[in-house]
Formats: structure tokens, C-alpha cells, sequence
């Protein structure tokens, strides 16, 4: 089995069907019959997203995600095919329970190889859509997404994958209602026969989300605010704001037995509004996070 084809149960995203199909292949859509399975837990050091050190709250997570694909040709053409996915799953936060949420979504994805060559690069289009249900009710709601990808074999150990995105949120609060568009580099290394490291850089630009004490700063460049229900300690402002953001997502993929894998990944984030009134000292009002996670992987 593929170490890829393990990885891309981490994708928690979303879609609706696309295309026109042909009769699928009976062998082919056999093959594509695979139910998916993660198990992954997740230390965040910042699920406030506040920039004031007093104002960052910690959590851990633990979440299971059930999956299921299929594979179809697409009529009239011997160079793409059509993969439609769909899952439904769970994330639990330990202190912070306002934030777990049980989610289910659907994803469409057509592909389109130009040969069967080494090093011919695979180009792709995808919609995306999925179900939130949070225990913070202003939280609820949709999650859409729509996007470009190319993703080439440099060599028998190195893939590179180039993305493009443009993401939509609709919830219960306009706080919560976030746009934005991003770009993404992926790199894959295969160290071994078994394992391979991979490193993400990606930017975007739009909204986000930031929860902190009444704060007359970033009120002066808030798009929406309001009181978060997802933390009870105190009380809390949730302010939607825009920004640049920068992610960077640094792992190593072991898969071993029968479609079984370990993912280990350190996930940092950076957001900075595009509109600040600035601080003393010319400090900005941005924020940083640090996400730690390690995930257990089946494909049958």
C-alpha cells in the first residue's frame, strides 16, 4: 500500500459530486471500495487565538474520523477519473468543551494526467462540503471549498504538490461566517520503503477568528464581535477580523502492517490583521499557534 494513499485519510475535507460520469468500471470501482479510519490526538497552544500571553488558552483534543471512497472513469476519456469521498466523524476538547463538535461531509475531485510517464504531472479540480455541529451553538454551521491542484513525481522518493483554494464558512453567528483564499506547497520524502517525511507551506488571506477580553484594539478593526459561548471561565469576546495568515507543517508518515499507519506533525500558524492600529513599540496585535499532533491510520 501507497504511504500516500495512507496520508490522505488526514484530509478532513469536504465535497459535492462534479461531472459527468461514465459507466463505472465493476474491477475498478471494487478497488476503490476502501473505508478509512483515524484516530488522532492533538495538543493546541493557543485555541483562543489571542495574541496576550495571559489571554492564550491551551487544550488537547482526541478525534475519530470514519471514511469511505469510491473511483469512477469519466465517459469518453483515458486520461482523468472522478473520486467521490465521503465522512463523518468526532473531535473532543478536554477543558474546553464549546469547541468539540461532530462533523460529516462529502468530497469531488476530478483528476487528469496528460500520460501514464514517470514524472507526468497530475492536475486536479475539487468542491468540497461538510457539516458542523458544535457545542457552541454560534459555531454551527457549513464549511465549503473549492480549488486547483498539480502534484508531480520529482524522482522515486520526491512528490511536490501545488495548490490553490478559496474556503467559505457559514455559521449560526456572522462572527463565525469566514472567507478566505489560500495557496500551498507540498513536498514528500520518502526516507525508507515504509516511511516518508513531508513538509507544508501555505498562505492565506482573509478571515479569522480571535477570542480575547473585551479588547478596544482589535474591537477598532473587528468586522463582527460577540460573546463566545465555547468558554465559561470569563467572560470573552470572539472578534472576526481579517488578516494574513502563514502555516507551516513539518511530519513523518510511518505505515506498516496491512493498511496501518503512525503520522506524527508540529503545525505552526501565524495570522496578522491586514488592518492594525498598531501597539507601543510598534508591536502588532497578531497571533501564533503551535499544534502538535499524532494519528493512527487504517485503510481497508
Amino acid at each position: 500500500m501507497r504511504v500516500g494513499m495512507i496520508r490522505a485519510i488526514r484530509s478532513a475535507a469536504t465535497a459535492v459530486l462534479l461531472g459527468v460520469l461514465g459507466s463505472p468500471d465493476p474491477l475498478l470501482a471494487d478497488d476503490s471500495r476502501d473505508i478509512r479510519i483515524e484516530a488522532n490526538f492533538t495538543a493546541d497552544s493557543n485555541v483562543t487565538r489571542a495574541r496576550n500571553a495571559p489571554d492564550r488558552l491551551s487544550d488537547r483534543s482526541f478525534g475519530l474520523t470514519l471514511g469511505k471512497g469510491f473511483e469512477f472513469p469519466i465517459a469518453g476519456s483515458e486520461h482523468a477519473r472522478l473520486l467521490v469521498s465521503g465522512f463523518l466523524g468526532s473531535e473532543k476538547f478536554q477543558t474546553y468543551t464549546g469547541l468539540s463538535r461532530n462533523f460529516a461531509g462529502a468530497e469531488a475531485e476530478i483528476q487528469y494526467r496528460p500520460s501514464a510517464e514517470f514524472g507526468a504531472p497530475t492536475f486536479a479540480a475539487f468542491l468540497r462540503s461538510s457539516r458542523d455541529g458544535y457545542e457552541s451553538t454560534l459555531r454551527d454551521g457549513y464549511r465549503y471549498s473549492a480549488g486547483v491542484s498539480a502534484r508531480k513525481s520529482v524522482s522515486d522518493r520526491i512528490d511536490v504538490l501545488g495548490a490553490f483554494a478559496w474556503n467559505r464558512r457559514v455559521s449560526k453567528s456572522t462572527v463565525f461566517d469566514t472567507r478566505d483564499h489560500s495557496a500551498r506547497v507540498n513536498l514528500d520524502y520518502a526516507l525508507t520503503r515504509t516511511g516518508t517525511a513531508y513538509l507544508s507551506a501555505e498562505y492565506r488571506r482573509g478571515d479569522v477568528v480571535t477570542t480575547t477580553p473585551a479588547s478596544v484594539v482589535t474591537d477598532a478593526i473587528a468586522r463582527a464581535d460577540v460573546q463566545d459561548d465555547a468558554f465559561t471561565d470569563t467572560q470573552r469576546i470572539a472578534y472576526r477580523v481579517e488578516a494574513r495568515s502563514v502555516l507551516a507543517t513539518l511530519g513523518y508518515n510511518l505505515a506498516f502492517g496491512q493498511g496501518q499507519a503512525l503520522d506524527f506533525s508540529w503545525r505552526f500558524v501565524r495570522s496578522t490583521p491586514t488592518s492594525s492600529p498598531g501597539l507601543s513599540g510598534g508591536t502588532t496585535i497578531r497571533y501564533d499557534v503551535n499544534q502538535l499532533s499524532v494519528s493512527y491510520l487504517i485503510l481497508f
